[in-house]
């Protein structure tokens, strides 16, 4: 009952209405991680260091737990943040009576080195008896958890033994009625079966009649398939004589018109080189008439190549005044871009000047902090506890 009281949570407050203009309370989650960070240790603390050194506890041990690490494993981490909240509450315990133990040091000021050590140590000897005391204490509670969770085991193996057995005794009166059952239906089946072999004779029988009836059947078709088939190859000789008469028409149209065919090749092939005989004759006559005009021709082809030369010519010349004005664009296009060029390499060079100047400043302002810092901490740990005793006793 005290387990399921806990697994359920403490009752829950009724519900009260919010006032329209009040703004609503902060969640759970932010209170309990704003109630987290102020139970939080201060581990800048001389007193929680020492108390921690006392105890045995890194620091590490203290720190806060990532909800992350623990997904799916909500029972460890709780288990977890309870054994870091317990270690935290010790070491304040520890730093509460290490305050007192500071106080009375200070009070023993006037008596020896020797006696403050004794007393310092009487003080710890009585801080780690109470720590082993607590940790007895914790050790017995959690022995107690075990042999609770051990008998309640006890008592559901007991409770699964005693359903198990129940099961065996239905399932025994299961199997014994499930034979009476079985008995019965094979009383049935054998009576079905007598039926069934008086069906399978009776079925037999007109099976036997029935295939007479088609033998019977089957002889009449069988000769009048026979007669079918003897006029059918009646009627198929008698188509192929019918079918060679046709052929043999064929032929005969088949060479008519081959010999027609040819005959018109023959007509055609002499009217093609009557043609040819007048095409090669008016060929004769265009050489003849073109020899005489030979001289006109040739002064021709000498203008014609005339033309050719001053067309070149004056390509030529356009091609080289385009070149030369290519030239001269590029040439100014170079001395704007040296230009540019060196004035980007002045910008460079001074930005560069300025960046190194700045960064070797704070190289040095960085360097005189970090020794400050280095001062600072080597002040503190002389000051320290352990420290400070050792220079009061010199």
């Amino acid at each position: 009952a005290r387990k399921r009281r806990a697994a359920l949570g403490p009752a829950r407050p009724p519900l009260r209405r919010r006032a329209p203009g009040r703004p609503p309370p902060p969640s759970g989650a932010a209170r309990a991680a704003a109630e987290a960070a102020m139970t939080e240790l201060d581990l800048g603390r001389t007193e929680i260091r020492a108390a921690m050194r006392v105890l045995g506890i890194l620091p590490r041990e203290v720190q806060p737990l990532d909800p992350a690490a623990f997904e799916g494993q909500e029972v460890r981490l709780k288990h977890m943040e309870q054994k870091r909240q317990n270690l935290m509450e010790e070491v304040r315990r520890k730093a509460r009576e290490g305050e007192g133990v500071h106080d009375k040091i200070g009070a023993l000021a006037g008596e020896s080195r020797e006696a403050r050590n004794a007393a310092f140590l009487e003080e710890v000897a009585r801080n780690e008896a109470a720590n082993l005391a607590m940790m007895q204490k914790l050790a017995k509670k959690d022995v107690q958890k075990v042999i609770i969770e051990e008998l309640e085991q006890k008592v559901i193996a007991h409770k699964n033994a005693k359903k198990l057995k129940e099961n065996e005794q239905r399932v025994k009166a299961l199997t014994q009625k499930r034979a009476e059952e079985l008995a019965a239906t094979m009383k049935e089946a054998a009576k079905k079966a007598d039926k069934i072999a008086d069906v399978r004779n009776r079925a037999a029988n007109a099976v036997r009649e029935h295939g007479q009836e088609l033998t019977e059947q089957l002889r009449s078709a069988n000769e009048r398939a026979e007669r079918s088939i003897r006029e059918r190859k009646d009627a198929e000789a008698d188509e192929r004589i019918r079918n060679r008469l046709k052929r043999d028409k064929i032929f005969d149209r088949v060479a008519s018109f081959e010999n027609t065919l040819l005959q018109n090749r023959v007509d055609a092939y002499a009217a093609h080189c009557e043609k040819m005989d007048s095409k090669q004759q008016w060929l004769q006559e265009q050489l003849e008439s073109r020899q005489s005009n030979v001289e006109k021709i040739a002064a021709k082809q000498q203008k014609t190549r005339e033309n050719v030369q001053k067309h070149l010519e004056e390509k030529q010349a356009k091609a080289e005044e385009k070149y030369w004005e290519i030239c001269a664009r590029h040439d100014k296009a170079a001395t704007v871009r040296n230009d540019n060029l060196a004035t980007t390499i002045k910008g460079y060079q001074t930005t560069n000047t300025k960046k190194k100047t700045s960064h070797a400043s704070r190289y040095e302002r960085m360097l005189v902090d970090w020794e400050r810092e280095q001062i600072r901490k080597q002040n503190e740990r002389m000051g320290a506890p352990g420290g400070g005793g050792g220079g009061g006793g010199g």
